[in-house]
């Protein structure tokens, strides 16, 4: 069988890196989750890192690593956890060549970068709803969270861009020269792909800027109400203090009606500055 596929720690494995020749390297390296995507040439054989992603509901990534080994004739695998996108190539694996193979499973994982960036799409909708329908802490939050997955993915991205330029490019006998349209549709579509996620991010950062303006809006709406409050109280308050004070005052000013005759002068002061408010367009 010209595709075989291991977990990193499977015996199997190793005695295959041992009758294949397999760098120690590129062994440890299969067993490490901190690899960037990458092509590297071994003896006779081609070493390549893909980073397989997810979107958790937390709006953070999660990702792994699909290692794979090119050989004259044999593709393998090696991944820690199921990769459900390899079986569609694995039941074409009696009947193609291997670099084909290679450049199926590299499609593949290109392919499914695309419903992450869909979803990415679909939360920063959501945040714009929510942004100028009620800017709260928690939208900031989720703002700089999505930022983050963002230039995160930005990175896979431009790294798998990489390999497939490499790929296209690569003059080892173990890939044909007729595969190389097919690795530049793959460079095609994860150049679309980072145009995406940098529209995206350009977006995120307008919501930035949505979300201060409207606070800062919001700020300046509570502040306006609370002056034109004070505004409106204050001839009340200086009518009520003047009588209040502890003078003698004339007669006229201490009779039965001199209660009602303040009460309607603070009224018609009162509604006397409303109208003058309202005329000026301060309310």
């Amino acid at each position: 069988m010209n595709w075989q596929d291991f977990a990193p720690n499977d015996v199997g494995f190793d005695e295959f890196a041992r009758e294949r020749g397999l760098h120690p390297l590129h062994v440890e390296d299969c067993r490490s989750d901190e690899q960037q995507a990458k092509v590297e040439y071994g003896e006779g054989y081609l070493f390549v890192v893909l980073k397989l992603i997810v979107l958790k509901a937390n709006d953070e990534l999660s990702l792994a690593d699909l290692d794979l080994f090119l050989g004259p004739d044999y593709l393998v695998t090696v991944h820690k956890t199921p990769v459900p996108i390899l079986a569609k190539s694995a039941g074409a694996a009696e009947t193609l060549p291997t670099d084909e193979l290679l450049y199926r499973v590299l499609d593949a994982v290109v392919d499914s970068y695309l419903p992450v960036l869909d979803e990415v799409e679909d939360r920063v909708d959501l945040l714009e709803d929510l942004v100028i329908r009620q800017p709260a802490q928690e939208i900031l939050e989720r703002i700089a969270d999505l930022m983050t997955t963002l230039l995160e993915l930005r990175r896979v991205l431009a790294n798998t861009r990489r390999v497939a330029f490499a790929l296209k490019r690569s003059s080892t006998p173990l890939i044909r020269s007729e595969l190389q349209p097919f690795l530049r549709d793959v460079h095609d579509h994860l150049e679309r792909d980072l145009g995406s996620a940098a529209s995206e991010r350009e977006r995120l950062k307008g919501l930035l800027d949505i979300y201060h303006s409207s606070l800062a809006s919001k700020n300046n709406e509570a502040t306006r109400i609370l002056t034109v409050m004070g505004t409106v109280s204050l001839p009340a308050v200086v009518i009520a203090t003047f009588f209040g004070m502890s003078l003698k005052y004339p007669s006229w000013m201490s009779g039965p009606g001199a209660l009602v005759g303040v009460t309607l002068l603070i009224v018609a002061v009162t509604l006397g500055l409303l109208w003058y408010l309202r005329r000026r367009h301060y309310i």
